[in-house]
């Protein structure tokens, strides 16, 4: 007797065959729940996903990428295309297609990152001004009371200090 489909069976079964049918890779669908695999996934997709039902959500995933959407939904559409490709690839044991596709991932997922804010293409820079840190001026009357039994040394480390924070008092 045929066992039965483990995805089919589930209890997330709708939103395991939105995720299939929206081209999300059966890895990742495998990922987010710990009692499905991916050959289960592969097998149920085969199996039980309706042919037409893919190529209708695909059709509306090349809409979004061609015509309309948000400059975000496109990439992430076409990031989503790009990564089933890699995954189809991957199973296949095409190494070259693999590298050329991860290749288009990074880059989509690095256009992602700027879009989103999590990347910043623009150089950042941080000025710390010690004349005012208060870790630094402490650390300064620190040394000086230190120094107070020895007044030729007080002295010349406090004109050091002086110079270096480029105060000329």
């Amino acid at each position: 007797m045929a066992r039965a489909c483990t995805v089919c069976e589930h209890d997330d079964l709708e939103a395991i065959d939105r995720e299939i049918t929206g081209g999300v890779p059966r890895r990742v669908i495998a990922a987010r729940r710990p009692d499905l695999t991916d050959s289960a996934i592969g097998r149920h997709t085969r199996s039980h996903v309706s042919a037409a039902l893919v190529r209708v959500d695909r059709a509306e995933v090349v809409e979004v990428i061609g015509r309309g959407g948000t400059l975000l939904e496109r990439v992430e559409a076409l990031t989503a295309r790009v990564e089933r490709v890699l995954d189809e690839a991957d199973l296949s044991g095409k190494p070259s297609q693999v590298l050329a596709a991860s290749k288009e991932v990074r880059a989509l997922l690095e256009l992602l990152g700027k879009i989103s804010g999590e990347l910043r293409s623009d150089p950042s820079v941080q000025v710390f001004n010690l004349n005012t840190d208060p870790a630094l001026v402490r650390m300064q009357a620190e040394i000086l009371s230190a120094l107070l039994p020895f007044p030729g040394a007080a002295v010349a480390v406090a004109r050091a200090l002086s110079e270096f924070s480029g105060d000329e008092s």
